[in-house]
């Protein structure tokens, strides 16, 4: 018996569940292609507010108004795009794991970093906000692990010079 790949348990999840939900949060990075997540992630469905919001097995339902504008079809599915995503890891506490998120999901995509400001400032007072205010501009999509994030913030939260990531080497010749 084969073990699935997250997207392939996400794209499964997502067609079996009833209605039409949305792929939100951790599950919708990694349809975006991110790389980092951890391995017993919840894979999130957001339902509309009449629909379905049963939890099952890796999986966390809720009913949630989301505007047609924040979701984009990834694989025959519907997820939350690049920039909603963002917005939804983000706030994932603590701080640097919503750093690790932010950092692999701008790597794998590349969304737009204005568009998210701007995202964030028009919804204030939302869950965790403060976190997502403080940590998006540290974005770097050139960090290659969490733990390459992780450290950054440790740096700057100790007053440390930001530091340069990937620094090119050039070859020894001899």
């Amino acid at each position: 018996m084969a073990r699935l790949t997250a997207r392939e348990r996400i794209l499964a999840t997502a067609s079996a569940s009833p209605g039409v939900p949305v792929v939100a949060g951790t599950a919708a990075a990694i349809l975006h292609g991110s790389m980092w997540f951890d391995p017993e992630f919840q894979i999130e469905l957001l339902h509309d507010l009449k629909g379905s919001s049963r939890h099952g097995v890796g999986r966390t339902t809720r009913r949630y108004q989301i505007s047609s504008s924040d979701v984009v079809e990834v694989d025959g599915v519907w997820a939350t795009t690049p920039v909603r995503t963002a917005f939804d890891v983000g706030r994932i506490p603590p701080d640097w794991r919503g750093l690790g998120y932010l950092d692999a999901l701008h790597r794998a995509i590349g969304f737009s970093l204005p568009t998210l400001f701007r995202y964030i400032e028009n919804h204030a007072g939302w869950r965790h906000i403060r976190q997502l205010r403080a940590i998006a501009p540290l974005i770097d999509g050139s960090a290659e692990s969490p733990a390459e994030s992780w450290v950054r913030l440790l740096m700057l939260k100790g007053d440390l010079p930001t530091p340069e990531l990937q620094i090119p080497i050039a070859a020894l010749r001899t």
